[in-house]
């Protein structure tokens, strides 16, 4: 088993799926990046 945490924000509801008899759940993360433009303002980007 494979444990792996996922920090960000769910973009929708999860998805079982069955292949080759295994549960396999698929889904979307967005997360924020914080960096500063080139006038040194700083500036968020959502991916």
């Amino acid at each position: 088993m494979i444990k792996l945490q996922v920090i960000g924000n769910l973009g929708k509801d999860a998805i079982v799926n069955n292949v080759n008899g295994k549960n396999v759940i698929n889904f979307t993360v967005a997360h924020t990046e914080k960096y500063k433009d080139a006038q040194g303002n700083q500036k968020d980007r959502t991916t």
